[in-house]
């Protein structure tokens, strides 16, 4: 606890959320800390113990109690959390990343405890012979030596990151291919907003954007509400496919009276806060226009033809129908219309998700979807998940 407190409020994020300005900024003063805390628990339960008695047992079994006891109690807060965890949410192996340090401090305390216990008349009596364990206890310090140097060059890098606390030297999850070849945050540098930026992803912004004004956009379950008390002319930028603890998506926030959709992109999609602007009613109209038109082909969804734009349409459309990636294949009549990479294999690549042009109507959901200007001969599309087409059709296009 003090570990963390020192850490994350000192060390990254600073007091009363300002930027850390300490000159220690380290995981390694953090631990030092914490050992501290510990120590000092540690001295005043072996200074009540007047009694030699009472000494010599604490000597024995008192650190196993102390550093034993943290250990259980740590990970059993921690297994209901991840527990919690997996029913709300889905767990992830980084979740799995804090047991790491005690389940190491449990096993060097075990192999402490089986290497020098001892037996009758305080003689020490080992199972391992004095070689082993010295070798033991050199691999012992040099794995702390590790794990301090590790925790104190990560620090170092955290130094060097901005107010949202992103390495720049070490992005870990922010130097994917997702994140540096996003389609959005190439958007926004070449278009940067003048205001505000709020984001589900603001560190992503932080650091691929720098110079960007970006507030903390920490509850986010009411997005009309928070359309309705947020200024004109700030901006929304909202990644596709974050999960964690967002319960909305793209989809929903183009049905959001306040906000209107400035840029869809392939990862995110981009929104300003227009209080005048209500999507509402366009949405609504185009869906009830396609009630009398007979769809193009009729599939797990409908879809429609519009000059060149697809309308795909569901009722009823729960949100798992939504989850899955749709793939669209457009053949043109003229292979030399294609872009050189896709040449060789005779079609146009246009798969989307559903966050990249839909909305949800009620209980029912509809995509739009603009196909490329050049004339098509056939298009394909369905939806897949997990390498495995969930369903495909097929139509040519009228010329």
């Amino acid at each position: 606890a003090v570990s963390k407190w020192a850490f994350v409020n000192l060390f990254v994020d600073g007091l009363d959320g300002e930027p850390a300005q300490w000159p220690i900024a380290s995981a390694l003063a953090a631990a030092a800390l914490s050992a501290l805390a510990v120590g000092i628990g540690y001295g005043v339960v072996r200074a009540s113990l007047r009694k030699s008695a009472g000494v010599a047992l604490w000597e024995r079994w008192g650190s196993l109690f102390v550093f034993g006891g943290y250990v259980l109690t740590f990970l059993c807060l921690y297994l209901a959390a991840l527990l919690m965890r997996q029913t709300w949410d889905g767990a992830q192996d980084r979740h799995l990343i804090p047991a790491y340090l005690p389940l190491f401090i449990a096993a060097i305390l075990a192999l402490d405890r089986l290497t020098s216990h001892s037996r009758g008349e305080g003689r020490p009596s080992s199972i391992v012979g004095p070689r082993i364990r010295r070798g033991l206890s050199i691999l012992v310090a040099a794995l702390g030596l590790w794990l301090a140097l590790a925790l104190a060059l990560h620090a170092a890098a955290i130094r060097e990151a901005n107010a949202y606390g992103i390495a720049k030297q070490d992005v870990g999850l922010y130097g994917k291919p997702r994140w540096v070849n996003s389609q959005t945050i190439a958007h926004i540098r070449e278009n940067p907003p003048s205001g505000a930026v709020y984001s589900n992803e603001g560190r992503a912004l932080a650091l691929y954007a720098p110079g960007l004004t970006i507030p903390p956009l920490s509850f986010f379950d009411a997005p009309a509400e928070w359309a309705a008390a947020a200024p004109d002319g700030v901006s929304l930028t909202w990644f596709h496919a974050i999960g964690g603890s967002w319960d909305h998506d793209a989809a929903d926030l183009r049905m959001v009276p306040g906000l209107e959709a400035v840029a869809d992109l392939d990862d995110g999609a981009l929104f300003r806060v227009n209080k005048a602007h209500n999507p509402r009613p366009a949405h609504q109209a185009a869906y009830a226009a396609l009630a009398d038109r007979e769809p193009v082909v009729r599939s797990a969804y409908d879809v429609h033809l519009d000059g060149r734009t697809l309308i795909y349409t569901k009722s009823p459309c729960s949100r798992e129908e939504t989850a899955a990636r749709f793939f669209l294949h457009a053949t043109p009549v003229d292979e030399d219309d294609l872009p050189d990479a896709r040449k060789r294999h005779g079609f146009d690549n246009l798969d989307f998700s559903f966050e990249f042009r839909g909305v949800r109507l009620g209980g029912a959901c509809m995509v739009t979807v603009a196909l490329p200007p050049y004339p098509i001969a056939e298009v394909a599309t369905g939806q897949f998940a997990d390498g495995e087409r969930l369903w495909e059709t097929a139509f040519p296009m009228p010329q």
